[in-house]
């Protein structure tokens, strides 16, 4: 092992040589995570692009409150709890249609609209030069059926059931999210098809309360997660410094310099690598858009960016492997290892708990950036984008895969096991978490995801340094992603 404790003398801590330390590679490193934030701004800095994301987040709250609506009409809430919740789903997809009138937006405003007048002015909408300059021409005519099926469910005619069959089967083919119910339970009446219409009624509403209590219980697990960590820093903050000699944050570490240049060559070939196979996998993915319709476009895309991350962790780990092999390092290094797996686990579920609460000061942050700075939206995750598009078991399960697999095993091994290494052995210990963690946050969506990413990025490398093993990282990391991406489905999702 090339990672060796320094030892302390009556004057002081030793500093390592100072030929030990390269500098190239250390300004090389900080200009591409840059230009990778720099990358990302302008990815996402279009107004239009804006917008667009804007409006995904508007559609987002929108299903959220109109779940939540089912939730308070199966618990007879005094309040009319139902009708408010209603009433801000749809001020939610008007937000959205305001800021980017798109499909998905308009036929949620047309659904949940108090009269036939309103609706037919929204689904009017879907099809108008204004929303379709977005939509990919194959599905321009899909829109203008659409259009047509609406004008008829809400003429007052009645349906024939067979006019009704072909309506719900178009409709479970495009994007209504939650307010698909609402469509089927109008076409069944107007076809008179009563009993069927009550069935749809009753399904919706035990599915989504089901959805909404879900997410209730996971909130509150992760309450008492974060209040249980809360109470361990401050146990941990009240003991004696020695007595908190086992996370070893006070200890000094150096590498020979060949590894301190192999980890900075490797981190940077890791940004290069995804860069390229983030462009490629945008080249292929567009490529796609004006010749599929909108299901299998959004399963395509979800498969591309699948195939995309795993190359790209497979070519970083390859290029790693090389680079650490050269300076006589392996894998291992890194804290590819453990010695105690089962302990490294129990030290990564724990360690989760204590990053809850950074995670929560760091939402506290976003909060203020968001009311001082309303005009800088954050985009949504891509992952999350990935995980709403996705519509069948198959990408679903490839979302969670990348979400709570990949994910956690690429970005601990570089930004741990390999950017942290290098700081700390350079700076020292928590210089090298804190650059670290905030290189972390600079690459996934700014500006208000970077404080409660930085907080998940301090404790990761904490983890790191108390068990020189990255595994206690990667559980960690891996149960953040899987309860974010349970909520999402839960919360967002049909």
């Amino acid at each position: 092992m090339n990672d060796e404790t320094v030892p302390t003398s009556p004057e002081g801590p030793q500093a390592a040589p100072e030929g030990r330390k390269p500098i190239g590679p250390v300004i090389l490193v900080f200009a591409a995570l840059l230009l990778f934030a720099a990358a990302g701004a302008i990815r996402t800095g279009g107004s239009t692009r804006v917008r667009q994301d804007t409006a995904m987040l508007d559609v987002m709250s929108g299903d959220m409150y109109l779940k939540l609506s089912y939730l308070m009409g199966s618990l007879k809430h005094p309040g009319g709890g139902s009708r408010v919740q209603r009433r801000r789903a749809l001020d939610s997809y008007t937000q959205a249609a305001d800021a980017s009138p798109s499909p998905r937006a308009l036929r949620r405003i047309g659904l949940l609209s108090d009269n036939r007048a309103a609706a037919l002015t929204a689904f009017a909408r879907i099809s108008s030069p204004k929303t379709t300059e977005l939509v990919a021409k194959i599905d321009r005519p899909t829109l203008k059926r659409e259009v047509a099926m609406w004008r008829r469910v809400y003429s007052g005619a009645r349906l024939s059931p067979a006019e009704a069959g072909g309506y719900i089967r178009f409709l479970r083919r495009i994007d209504a999210g939650p307010a698909r119910y609402i469509a089927e339970e109008r076409i069944y009446r107007s076809a008179g098809l009563t009993a069927k219409a009550e069935t749809v009624r009753r399904l919706a509403t035990s599915r989504y309360a089901a959805h909404m209590i879900a997410v209730a219980v996971v909130v509150s697990l992760g309450a008492l997660l974060g209040l249980a960590g809360v109470v361990a820093l401050i146990v941990i903050a009240a003991i004696p410094a020695r007595s908190r000699a086992f996370l070893r944050l006070s200890d000094r570490h150096t590498e020979d310099s060949p590894l301190q240049v192999s980890l900075w060559l490797s981190f940077l070939a890791y940004l290069v690598t995804f860069l390229i196979a983030s462009a490629v996998g945008g080249v292929i993915s567009t490529s796609a858009v004006e010749h599929l319709p909108w299901t299998a476009r959004a399963n395509y895309i979800v498969s591309v960016q699948i195939g995309v991350h795993a190359a790209t962790v497979l070519a970083a780990l390859l290029i790693l492997r090389r680079l650490l092999g050269l300076a006589g390092g392996s894998l291992g290094s890194v804290g590819l290892r453990s010695r105690s797996p089962i302990a490294d686990v129990m030290w990564g579920v724990g360690g989760y708990a204590l990053a809850l609460p950074l995670f929560g000061i760091g939402a506290l942050f976003s909060l203020l950036i968001k009311l001082f700075l309303p005009e800088a939206p954050t985009p949504p995750n891509p992952a999350l984008t990935m995980l709403l598009y996705a519509s069948t078991p198959a990408a679903l399960l490839g979302v969670f895969v990348l979400a709570g697999v990949i994910a956690p095993l690429i970005e601990e091994t570089f930004f741990r096991g390999v950017l942290f290494r290098a700081l700390r052995s350079r700076f020292g210990v928590w210089p090298g978490i804190l650059v670290s963690a905030a290189a972390f946050a600079l690459v996934h969506p700014l500006p208000a995801h970077f404080f409660p990413i930085m907080g998940l990025g301090v404790s990761f490398a904490v983890l790191l340094q108390a068990r020189d093993s990255l595994l206690p990282c990667m559980v960690a990391h891996g149960i953040h992603n899987s309860a974010i991406f349970l909520l999402a489905i839960l919360a967002f999702r049909p």
